[in-house]
């Protein structure tokens, strides 16, 4: 099995300084690979990751260049998000997107399971209690972010990458039996794409 060749990060928050070395490990992968660097939030990595750094205070500029690329100049990293950077605001097309690379990283489990409902493997940095939780009740793979806090290395991603896609599929009907019966219960109709996943074989 190959180590990825296309990597996208779904990106972390650039206020959250005890990931910083990790993240610009991660970015460090994008950049290597031609991958993309995905914005969610807050408001400032949003506009940085659509191009409008110009919208953005110095101070925020440099917040962000300090958490996901210490190593650049400002105008390096504004160059960089700007070619690199994107952000979503509809799921097909961010599914869509990932079709273009091999591999999803980062802290965000949004991100990441958007990844494997479009069959690209991804990996999430489970960095508090409730990302965690999502994971584990997901099957989402996942590490603790206090094991990989040094940074991650392209090689790194096929070891901690543990996936069982037979598990993950069964897990996944059962939640949606989970919540078709909730709905019901409650006199409402569940969606028919719902109901689909939970009664599939």
């Amino acid at each position: 099995v190959r180590e990825p060749s296309r990597i996208a990060v779904a990106a972390g928050h650039h206020r959250w300084r005890h990931l910083a070395k990790l993240e610009a490990s991660l970015t460090a992968l994008a950049k290597a690979t031609g991958g993309s660097y995905i914005g969610q939030s807050p408001l400032q990595m949003v506009k940085l990751t659509r191009g409008e750094a110009s919208q953005l205070s110095e101070e925020d500029v440099v917040a962000c260049r300090d958490y996901a690329c210490p190593e650049m100049s400002i105008g390096e990293f504004v160059d960089w998000t700007a070619r690199a950077g994107n952000v979503f605001f509809d799921v097909p097309s961010w599914m869509e997107h990932y079709r273009r690379f091999d591999f999803v990283i980062g802290a965000r489990i949004h991100g990441v399971m958007l990844a494997l409902q479009a069959g690209v493997p991804a990996l999430c940095i489970a960095h508090d209690s409730r990302t965690l939780e999502l994971c584990q009740t997901m099957k989402v793979p996942y590490v603790l972010s206090k094991d990989v806090v040094g940074g991650i290395q392209r090689k790194d991603l096929l070891r901690l990458f543990q996936f069982d896609p037979d598990e993950f599929d069964t897990n996944r009907r059962m939640l949606a039996r989970r919540y078709v019966d909730f709905l019901k219960n409650n006199q409402l109709q569940p969606v028919d794409w719902l109901e689909g996943i939970a009664t599939a074989s």
